[in-house]
């Protein structure tokens, strides 16, 4: 049995972190914190920083020989070969649609039991609203409300 090398973990964790508060130093520099308008993209940006590290940590702290899955990158983490397709396909389905099936179940579950008000009535775009309502309200250009409309007049 393989012993755990401590050194690649614990310069995993400080680089990963490191980066993250590297990145994410201007938001809290700059005074607006959350409200930057570039917060979108320094949360993206910190986002990868945890690939960054094991990329960095796998290339310069493991030697090629120790490496699990051979001399690659790549193969030793787990990135390739992608075989077989088909559960590779299916795992990716999956972790695309079941998010998005588990909010929607939880709010039906939800409004079923009594515990969530799910008031479809006064939604702006429910199949009620259609014929009452016009698409566009007058001197608009979308529908939306003001704050929310990207297509402005």
């Amino acid at each position: 049995m393989r012993s755990v090398r401590l050194k690649p973990i614990v310069l995993y964790i400080v680089i990963a972190y490191v980066l993250a508060w590297l990145v994410a130093l201007p938001l809290w520099l700059g005074g607006q914190g959350l409200g930057d308008p570039l917060f979108t993209v320094y949360a993206l940006v910190m986002m990868l920083t945890p690939t960054a590290a094991a990329l960095l940590v796998t290339r310069f702290a493991e030697p090629k020989a120790q490496r699990p899955g051979g001399p690659g990158i790549a193969r030793s983490l787990g990135l390739w070969p992608l075989k077989p397709v088909g559960p590779f396909l299916a795992f990716l389905a999956a972790g695309w649609l079941l998010p998005m099936l588990l909010v929607v179940g939880g709010l039906l579950l939800g409004a079923l039991l009594g515990l969530y008000p799910a008031d479809v009535t006064h939604l702006r775009y429910s199949v009620a609203s259609w014929p009452s309502r016009p698409l566009r309200p007058p001197g608009r250009s979308c529908p939306c409300p003001p704050q929310y409309c990207w297509a402005r007049n």
